[in-house]
């Protein structure tokens, strides 16, 4: 939703091969901070425990924003997102096997 919704209306017509030679450019920003938003519901049920995972979920909305803007393509980015996801509960799983 956020790289192939918000990230293309943000960006429309213009050239997005320019903006990504020249950093971070406002839709990649905007749909970052915007992912990154998009996991304040974890405070819910974490509480403050939640605020380093918004913040590394606003990283990756960064990076993942970054690559779609990059390579036009939604691809590289739903795979920085599985990865992340798959490091993220590594140590979930660790704990899990250490317990039993």
């Amino acid at each position: 939703m956020t790289r192939g919704l918000l990230q293309t209306l943000l960006t429309g017509k213009k050239d997005a091969g320019a903006a990504a030679r020249r950093g971070l450019s406002l839709p990649v920003l905007l749909s970052g901070i915007f992912f990154g938003l998009m996991h304040l519901v974890l405070i819910k049920s974490m509480g403050p425990a939640a605020f380093p995972m918004i913040v590394v979920a606003t990283f990756l909305g960064i990076v993942a924003a970054r690559y779609r803007e990059k390579t036009g393509s939604l691809i590289p980015a739903v795979f920085v997102h599985a990865l992340f996801n798959v490091g993220g509960m590594l140590s979930v799983w660790m704990i899990q096997w250490l317990r039993r």
